[in-house]
């Protein structure tokens, strides 16, 4: 019963974190098709903190059957995210509402000294819809809006190209400039995400700036 790791999953977040994690939905498993785990409802925020850092309104993990059958191994299928929020703000002393705690962080430095760092990425897809991003630093003056309608990749793995999808719309609030953005391409990066190589990219783009209006623009 996954609903049983709720106050275990909220405690572990808090502890390598600091955050404050809560699943307010149901963690349930799905059987069929295929079988995944999924979540509602849930919350990620500082603590203390009365705005939340990240919420959605739903997850799933799909799981692949053969490994989790006959080695009892969770291999993931896809992941899948519906009604994601994002709210990254920058306080007037700079620090942003995502840094870790400093404890936290001489904490995990720590960890790492005796474990391998390398972290085995192979996800079949992903796939995030309805979902909106938020940059605000008010010192700076700077307040950015990003709204992804879809974005979805094909598998996911290491020095392996990995086919993306997107459309979404940008927004410069201060500015009041703004761009419809779609297309796609292939994206391919090593484990330690420090080398990347884009290919076959396509994007269109329809651009709002004030008193000039609309300009379309596409590369390929």
């Amino acid at each position: 019963n996954p609903g049983l790791y709720r106050d275990q999953l909220a405690s572990t977040v808090k502890a390598e974190t600091g955050f404050a994690l809560q699943i307010n939905g149901d963690i349930s498993w799905r059987y069929w098709p295929p079988i995944a785990i999924q979540a509602s409802d849930v919350d990620l925020r500082p603590a203390g903190a009365d705005q939340a850092l990240l919420s959605f309104a739903s997850a799933a993990v799909d799981l692949k059957l053969l490994p989790l059958i006959f080695g009892g191994e969770l291999a993931i299928a896809g992941l899948s995210i519906d009604g994601l929020t994002l709210n990254a703000i920058v306080a007037a002393d700079g620090k942003g509402n995502w840094e870790v705690p400093s404890a936290t962080k001489e904490n995990a430095a720590t960890e790492t000294q005796t474990q391998d760092n390398t972290i085995k990425l192979d996800i079949a897809s992903v796939k995030v819809s309805n979902a909106s991003i938020a940059y605000f630093d008010p010192k700076n003056a700077a307040d950015y809006r990003v709204t992804i309608k879809s974005f979805s990749t094909g598998a996911l793995r290491y020095d392996t190209p990995v086919t993306l999808a997107f459309d979404l719309t940008l927004q410069d609030q201060t500015a009041r400039v703004s761009a419809a953005v779609n297309g796609g391409g292939q994206l391919t990066f090593n484990s330690s995400f420090d080398r990347f190589q884009l290919q076959n990219l396509v994007i269109n783009s329809l651009v709002k700036i004030p008193d000039l209006g609309e300009i379309n623009t596409g590369l390929n």
